[in-house]
């Protein structure tokens, strides 16, 4: 080598294994976390927090993103139609009559809903055409009204369909009328007049004292006139309801029953109706029909044994056709009216007038329709 040539040292650069472990990652991270900050701008923190806590790419996050910035449609309320049933439409005609205690004789969903699709009440024709839509009506108008009365009030048997009875709601929304009527009228013949029970239905003798007690003038001879005592007889008798045995299987309660009957509209099975009385029909308060220990509605094939004149008459609940049994005779469900019949060996002679002998008693030929109307 040379003399007086200078050695120069150069520094060798530091190798990758030289720097800090891990700072690569961190690098990595921070650009991920500015680049998610930077795509949400401030406007999307919920999104924001999420993205760096679940470790989000670029890509997910620009998609999140815009899917919340993205407009959204107005939320349309679609309201399912209400189902008609006969308690709708017989609310609907009670509220639009403006009846008095409707909540007592609706739930608040029924009147709710009657509210709500008869704004403004229900007309005449508008009851009918919901019955016969109910029952199973093709048609939208009351054009031909012969087909809407028919489907109103005789429901064709056709699948899917529930049917709905037309009568019936009429007669529970006048019944309600006649009944707050009458309770509407001053009673004032409870101020002269007094109420007492009678124990059974034999005709009732009451005697009321009367007699001339007032004051007269003095006789010029000082004689005294006496009054007279005497008495005014009044009969009464009560026609109400008479003592029935309802009876099923082994179980029996003794009621107190209204008996009367009913006229049907029956269906002759040619396209037409035929009109049909019932045997018997007995007016039964619900809360006295106890079976077993159990409240009870009264079922096809039950017996009703009525006690005339010495005769014990077996009843079978039955009803002509294809009508119910039994329906509520009155708008606040407390009546049952029962459709009975009288078979031909439903009467038992005087010997098994109580209900066990009544059971064992041997068939016996009708005493004729004409007893049974009595």
């Amino acid at each position: 080598m040379a003399r007086g040539r200078r050695k120069r040292l150069w520094a060798r650069p530091s190798s990758p294994k030289s720097q800090a472990p891990g700072s690569d990652a961190q690098a990595a991270e921070a650009a991920r976390v500015l680049a998610i900050r930077m795509i949400c701008g401030g406007k999307h923190p919920e999104i924001e927090a999420q993205a760096i806590q679940e470790r989000w790419d670029v890509s997910r996050t620009a998609l999140a993103v815009l899917r919340a910035e993205r407009p959204k449609a107005p939320a349309v309320q679609v309201r399912s139609p209400e189902l008609v049933t006969g308690r709708l439409l017989e609310a609907a005609c009670m509220l639009t009559a403006k009846a008095q205690g409707v909540e007592e004789l609706f739930d608040e969903p029924t009147l709710d809903a009657a509210t709500r699709r008869f704004r403004g009440g229900i007309g005449l024709q508008e009851l009918l055409l919901e019955a016969a839509w109910a029952n199973g009506y093709p048609g939208r108008n009351f054009r031909d009204s012969r087909a809407v009365l028919r489907f109103a009030f005789r429901p064709e048997l056709e699948a899917g369909f529930s049917t709905i009875d037309i009568g019936g709601i009429l007669s529970n929304v006048a019944n309600k009328f006649l009944l707050d009527g009458f309770f509407s009228v001053e009673r004032t013949w409870r101020n002269i007049c007094a109420v007492r029970n009678v124990s059974d239905f034999k005709t009732v003798t009451s005697y009321r004292l009367i007699g001339t007690d007032q004051y007269e003038q003095v006789a010029p001879g000082g004689e005294l006139k006496h009054g007279t005592l005497g008495n005014e007889t009044y009969t009464n008798k009560a026609h109400v309801s008479r003592p029935a045995v309802y009876r099923r299987g082994a179980d029996e309660v003794t009621v107190q029953a209204i008996v009367g009957r009913t006229l049907l509209k029956l269906d002759d099975g040619y396209g037409g109706v035929r009109m049909e009385w019932t045997d018997r029909d007995f007016l039964i308060a619900a809360d006295d029909l106890i079976l077993g220990g159990q409240k009870t509605l009264p079922k096809r094939g039950d017996q009703i044994l009525e006690t005339k004149d010495g005769k014990t008459l077996v009843y079978e609940v039955l009803a002509p056709g294809d009508e119910p049994e039994w329906r509520w005779s009155d708008p606040h469900r407390r009546l049952l009216r029962i459709h009975a019949k009288l078979p031909s060996w439903g009467w038992c002679p005087a010997r098994a007038s109580t209900p066990t002998a009544a059971r064992s008693c041997s068939p016996q030929p009708s005493p004729g329709p004409s007893y049974l109307q009595a």
